[in-house]
């Protein structure tokens, strides 16, 4: 079963805090393996995509983090803003995503 265990953390916090919104991210903290083997190719060059959930399609750019800056505008940026603004509720607490 795919899954992504992901958290907004203190450090993206206070950046974003400090008018940094281009450091917004989600911390990619645990993934199943078919998906760590999918993240693990991912870089600036090789923008891979996760579907969270089996819905919300997300680019994976960086084998750590999602970042916003990476995503396509339309529902891929929203869905990653409001993923962003609801793990961000509950700094470093990771979640983990199944589907």
């Amino acid at each position: 079963m795919p899954s992504i265990t992901l958290a907004v953390t203190m450090p993206v916090i206070w950046q974003v805090n400090e008018d940094n919104e281009y450091q917004r991210q989600l911390a990619i903290r645990d993934a199943s393996s078919d998906l760590r083997a999918l993240i693990d190719t991912a870089h600036a060059g090789n923008k891979v995509s996760i579907a969270v959930c089996g819905v919300f399609e997300l680019a994976v750019g960086d084998t750590g983090a999602i970042w916003g800056v990476h995503q396509d505008l339309g529902s891929q940026a929203d869905d990653f803003s409001n993923l962003h603004s609801l793990l961000a509720r509950r700094p470093d607490v990771s979640v983990k995503f199944r589907w």
